[in-house]
């Protein structure tokens, strides 16, 4: 370890001491601030434009369904198109419903994972083959 950058006073990272370190952190705080200020207010406006009423078009379509009017909004357009996306077949979709439902697919990502190294180890051997055939 290199003791002499840890003496208090003693200028390490800056040249000009611990006076500059401190403004520097106080910018720093400042700015990290200023940015969650900033992602709290695109949160809430995300959360009034998902809070909106539908159009007629998308509503007339989610009232088809016999979803009431009252539960009718922006969000409830998104989880359709989730919805339908998921039973097309799209494993992103139905990874992201069952994580809006909370089930856990932990098991089945390993399932996938297991069966994704198995693969892979079955091309490498096959390779390993191949360089081995073509080298005799």
């Amino acid at each position: 370890m290199n003791n002499h950058n840890l003496k208090k006073g003693v200028a390490t990272q800056y040249k000009s001491g611990e006076k500059a370190a401190k403004e520097a952190g106080k910018k720093g705080g400042i700015k990290s601030g200023e940015a969650k200020r900033k992602k709290k207010s695109m949160r809430e406006k995300m959360e009034l434009l998902l809070s909106l009423p539908a159009d007629d078009t998308d509503a007339d379509n989610l009232k088809a369904l016999g979803i009431s009017p009252d539960d009718i909004d922006n969000e409830m357009i998104i989880i359709k198109a989730l919805f339908d996306k998921a039973a097309t077949g799209d494993i992103n979709a139905i990874r992201e419903v069952r994580n809006i439902l909370g089930v856990d697919n932990a098991a089945e990502d390993l399932k996938l994972r297991n069966k994704d190294s198995k693969r892979k180890d079955k091309e490498l051997e096959l390779k390993e083959k191949t360089f081995e055939n073509n080298n005799w």
